[in-house]
């Protein structure tokens, strides 16, 4: 299953990041960003969880949880990482 962006109606918030198109939500499982399952599980996620899922410890492909499996955007940040383009600013 697809996941499903939030859409705000007559939203009153000046500078909204959802309506605006900055900020992805998920209405069916309520992930966002870089915490998207690969596929959406259609129930709601825990932070727990969706800490472990943006931390590439956990995926939702094909109606299966995957211990240790990586979404879309764990692969990509791997990838900056492995080219150099990501930046560890941690031990700063």
């Amino acid at each position: 299953m697809e996941h499903i962006a939030v859409k705000h109606e007559n939203c009153n918030i000046s500078a909204c990041g959802i309506c605006d198109g900055g900020l992805f939500i998920c209405k069916n499982c309520g992930l966002l960003e870089g915490s998207l399952t690969t596929d959406c599980p259609n129930i709601t996620i825990s932070e727990f969880n969706s800490d472990l899922i943006y931390n590439g410890f956990l995926d939702f492909k094909d109606r299966d949880w995957i211990i240790g499996g990586k979404n879309p955007f764990n692969k990509q940040r791997d990838k900056w990482r492995e080219g150099g383009e990501f930046h560890d600013m941690s031990s700063l």
